[in-house]
């Protein structure tokens, strides 16, 4: 078949370069000019500050004994692609007067809220946008308000509507840095649950894990470690023996698995590479698993 017909039969996200996602909230028409002054190294979403996101699984303490209904949960990939951000982008009015007080008690009560409702990892930045030039006390303010809302000062940005410019291009690196931290610490802890498991008889979950571990690689732009983990997951499945009612399932995901390789492969301009890993990738399933 064509490339282009190929490509029609994998799932959307399968298609996705994948790069960091930010959640913009708060301040929201704000946010279509600070997306088009970004460069495009991360994607965002515009949304309310009382947005609720998808509610996170009871955590797992132990996977001994425990067998996954199937190697990939339908909704992952999608998940992190679309609904669950990196980093929550806060953005909340801050000019210097006389209701300050009352306006720093409604920001940390929003901060509070969402604190409740994020998930357990997820980054959050608080961007302070003013338009007036900060009076003398601006930092003492700013300080307090830090102290009460219990922020990290290096998580809290000053925006001016004057230079929004400049100050677009300062952010920037702060949640990109922020998203990189993000996704390196997914790929830690999954390493962690990997390493509980027993390879021979978790072998679907050994195989999930090591999904994970490549995507979120791949999110950090770390080609390197979302090839190693793609690869290392097939060769999983590859040693899998699923049985007959399986079957169909493991060589769905084989093939899922190596389109993600080629990909990363071409991607970093490993051609040759992505060429044979396709053609060891046919061999093997028709010489031993039929068309």
């Amino acid at each position: 078949k064509r490339a282009g017909e190929r490509m029609e039969e994998f799932p959307e996200e399968f298609g996705f370069h994948p790069s960091p996602l930010v959640a913009l909230m708060g301040m929201n028409d704000l946010h279509g000019p600070l997306t088009k002054l970004f460069d495009g190294e991360f994607r965002t979403v515009s949304l309310p500050l009382d947005h609720v996101f998808p509610r996170e699984k009871e955590k797992r303490f132990s996977y001994e004994g425990y067998i996954p209904a199937g190697v990939l949960k339908t909704n992952w990939l999608h998940k992190h692609l679309h609904q669950v951000p990196a980093v929550t982008c806060c953005l909340f009015d801050w000019q210097d007067n006389s209701d300050l007080k009352a306006k720093e008690a409604d920001i940390i009560a929003k901060l509070e809220s969402l604190r409740a409702n994020r998930r357990r990892h997820q980054k959050m930045c608080v961007v302070l946008v003013y338009t007036k030039q900060p009076g003398d006390q601006a930092e003492d303010k700013l300080s307090s308000f830090k102290k009460r809302a219990e922020l990290d000062s290096k998580h809290v940005f000053l925006l001016s509507m004057a230079d929004q410019k400049g100050g677009a291009k300062k952010l920037e690196k702060v949640l990109l840095e922020m998203g990189d931290h993000y996704y390196k610490e997914e790929g830690k802890r999954i390493k962690k649950h990997r390493d509980k498991l027993q390879k021979h008889v978790q072998c679907a979950m050994f195989v999930r894990h090591h999904i994970k571990i490549a995507f979120f690689g791949e999110c950090r732009r770390d080609t390197k470690t979302a090839i190693k983990h793609y690869v290392s997951a097939y060769l999983a499945l590859r040693e899998w023996n699923p049985g007959p009612e399986r079957l169909s399932e493991c060589k769905a995901v084989a093939e899922l698995i190596n389109f993600k390789l080629c990909r990363t492969y071409i991607s970093v301009g490993m051609i040759n590479e992505a060429r044979e890993a396709s053609r060891r990738h046919i061999l093997f399933f028709r010489n031993n698993l039929g068309d």
